[in-house]
């Protein structure tokens, strides 16, 4: 059962739900989690629905792109100089030094909004993963089965989210609830 910090965050969530089952792409969601993940050629997007306090829900739309990667000083120059050229998201550094593509929308975003960050960072991520692995070695995210991503505050931080069982598709209807 999916467990909302206030009624802003669940509504914010099922209005995604709606926007993300009118997508090509099928969505998964886990059943105890307010996320949403969807795969195109080689990146997965998570959309994760994250109630900062009880005025402010922030949407975070990120993908893996590399882990493993050899960090040096021409590849986060590469990183730099590539987000002044991204349109809506950036890539950003996890705490293992794996590199993601992100980007950040609050809640009252409209359904288009919603589309064109998901659209981009799944494009980039799926475009520069490659790219990224055969210059500076490391895998790509797609070929990694289980990865952990913790967001800087955020309720999934002690959560797996890749490999994790407990998905439905979007659609269904989880049972919803909300409060700690």
């Amino acid at each position: 059962m999916i467990r909302f910090d206030n009624e802003r965050q669940r509504r914010c969530y099922e209005r995604l739900a709606a926007w993300l089952a009118e997508r090509p792409e099928a969505a998964i969601a886990p059943t105890d989690a307010p996320m949403f993940i969807l795969q195109a050629g080689s990146a997965a997007v998570a959309i994760e629905v994250t109630a900062t306090d009880a005025d402010l829900v922030l949407v975070g739309v990120w993908s893996y792109v590399a882990t493993g990667v050899r960090l040096d000083p021409d590849l986060l120059a590469y990183l730099l100089a590539e987000n002044q050229k991204l349109e809506f998201c950036g890539f950003a550094l996890d705490e293992d030094n794996d590199i993601l593509l992100q980007a950040e929308l609050l809640d009252t975003c409209t359904a288009a909004e919603l589309h064109f960050a998901v659209d981009r960072v799944l494009a980039w991520a799926d475009t520069y993963d490659d790219w990224i692995v055969a210059v500076w070695g490391g895998k790509r995210a797609v070929d990694v089965v289980f990865k952990q991503r913790a967001l800087p505050g955020g309720p999934m931080s002690q959560r797996a989210i890749w490999g994790r069982t407990g998905w439905g598709r979007v659609g269904d209807r989880p049972a919803l609830e909300y409060g700690k």
